[in-house]
């Protein structure tokens, strides 16, 4: 969830919000919500190079606004990193023991998947 209080009493249409109310964003339902994202289940890692045809703010990773997530930068740059280095040094597959569909937790602030099994087979030098 991302949580913001608000700062003025808000009419948005039959609802009142007052001021200081707490709002919390679900964000991992609209991450999975078909009405922002087509097969939104579907591992497709190029929906995202196409911004300008997304509505609006439907991916929220960091939080936005001012108060988004200071280390966002530093953290999406950490993370291509290690998976261009992983990916560089091992060849990854599914564990034949991993389920077909994949099971996530979730929790107050974080997802989890219940289970992955992966194998990660080094790479051959010469390759």
């Amino acid at each position: 969830f991302t949580n913001r209080y608000a700062l003025e009493d808000v009419q948005y249409g039959d609802i009142h919000i007052p001021k200081g109310t707490l709002i919390q964003a679900p964000v991992h339902l609209m991450h999975h919500d078909p009405d922002f994202w087509s097969e939104p289940e579907i591992f497709d890692p190029e929906r995202f190079s196409n911004k300008p045809n997304t509505e609006g703010i439907t991916y929220l990773p960091f939080g936005v606004g001012p108060r988004n997530c200071l280390g966002m930068r530093f953290a999406q740059l950490e993370a291509k990193l290690a998976l261009a280095n992983m990916v560089y040094r091992f060849n990854i597959k599914l564990d034949d023991k991993q389920k077909d569909n994949l099971e996530i937790l979730c929790r107050i602030r974080t997802l989890t998947p219940a289970k992955v099994s992966v194998k990660l087979e080094p790479r051959n030098e010469n390759n």
